[in-house]
């Protein structure tokens, strides 16, 4: 059964951070599979556009505001009319809001009318179940109406999982884990031994973001470089407070030795991947579901160093595939990273081969395609058929 699928996206899809790249690969994955498939996008002036990575429909929708004053109020309803309309022409049979946030407004002032399209939620990081990160404490409020409402919930780890049914207990029979997958393009066998010519480095990758711990890895790098002097940190990535890392990084003294890269195109960042002693990805607690790095890392042949935080464990097997180290600690991120570039070629490459036959088995692309697939068509089958005498005649 084919089906048409509208998502909702509540930030504009060229960013491709994690999210973005892990909702557009879904799309275009479920469209090469024969369905119909669109995305709406808040935060963009009104408009249809098209975006890098899929080749379906983009409608862009202006970004929500509290509806706190008179004016806000008539700001949500145009959004909930516009939404409305592009429902009204695409027909969706599933309406799949990924990340809720301020998108959950329109979704559900269109979900109070009469509609036939199933309503499914897909959160991608606990600060999103939480309303955090953000001032407007309402939106908690918008979000408990939207998980009430939904049809499933699904959330890409089953930590995630966990916490959203803790935090929303009616959600039990109703949300499952459905983890993110990488696809087998980025499969490789791990590099060989080091050659004596081999640029040394240790990478970030991700948005410049506070919660993903930027700060912690700068405090960290003071202490590797003094004990591995040499080394350079590579951060790439971009964000609204880059002009902060850059001064932390002066005053600790480590700007030498960190080369900010801005953003990097995806297909730069296999061989980035490969080439690098370590992949690092500091963050804090509550600000992942499911790092995509660690996926694209481990199936690039890459050792990762992360926090444990989120389902970074359910990647990583400490001391087999990666390190684990708490988060929010300079010291304990400092001695895993001086642990994995202290490690020898035969024993690097034998953490990286386990944590790539990991990625290849657990994290496969086509499961989680197949896994939403099958979500979204059993929300459409028709209900079983009660059989006894409902009437009570014979």
């Amino acid at each position: 059964m084919l089906m048409t699928i509208l998502f909702v996206y509540p930030w504009r899809l060229d960013d491709l951070g994690g999210s973005q790249v892990s909702v557009l690969l879904l799309a275009e994955a479920l469209r090469r599979r024969g369905h119909r498939v669109g995305i709406v996008e808040m935060g963009s002036p009104r408009s249809t556009r098209t975006v890098h990575r899929f080749a379906g429909q983009v409608w862009a929708v202006p970004e929500v505001y509290p509806p706190r004053r008179p004016w806000s109020w008539r700001g949500l309803l145009r959004s909930t009319r516009h939404v409305r309309r592009i429902m009204g022409a695409f027909k969706p049979d599933i309406v799949s809001v990924q990340c809720p946030a301020r998108q959950s407004l329109p979704v559900i002032g269109a979900h109070v009318l009469p509609h036939t399209w199933r309503l499914v939620v897909t959160a991608r990081a606990e600060s999103e179940i939480r309303a955090e990160g953000t001032d407007d404490r309402w939106l908690q409020a918008w979000l408990r109406r939207l998980f009430r409402r939904a049809d499933a919930v699904t959330a890409v780890s089953d930590a995630l999982a966990r916490d959203l049914i803790a935090l929303y207990p009616f959600l039990r029979d109703r949300c499952r884990a459905i983890h993110n997958g990488i696809d087998p393009s980025w499969l490789t066998e791990p590099a060989g031994p080091e050659g004596p010519a081999r640029q040394r480095y240790v990478l970030y990758v991700g948005r410049l973001d506070p919660s993903k711990g930027i700060d912690i890895l700068l405090e960290a790098w003071r202490q590797v470089r003094a004990r591995a002097p040499g080394i350079p940190l590579y951060v790439a990535g971009a964000g609204p407070e880059t002009d902060r890392w850059r001064a932390l990084a002066q005053h600790l003294g480590v700007a030498p030795d960190v080369r900010f890269m801005g953003r990097v195109d995806q297909g730069e960042l296999p061989a980035l991947y490969r080439g690098a002693d370590l992949v690092v990805v500091p963050s804090r607690r509550r600000s992942e579901g499911l790092p995509r790095v660690l996926l694209e890392a481990g199936a690039s042949g890459a050792v990762a160093v992360a926090t444990r935080v989120g389902g970074a464990p359910e990647v990583i097997e400490d001391s087999l595939t990666g390190f684990l180290v708490e988060p929010d600690s300079p010291d304990a991120l400092a001695a895993a990273l001086l642990r994995g570039l202290g490690l020898s070629a035969a024993e690097r490459r034998a953490m990286a081969t386990a944590a790539a036959r990991r990625i290849a088995t657990w994290f496969s692309h086509d499961h989680t395609v197949a896994a939403y697939e099958e979500l979204f068509r059993s929300l459409l089958a028709p209900a079983p058929v009660a059989h006894g005498c409902a009437t009570g005649r014979s």
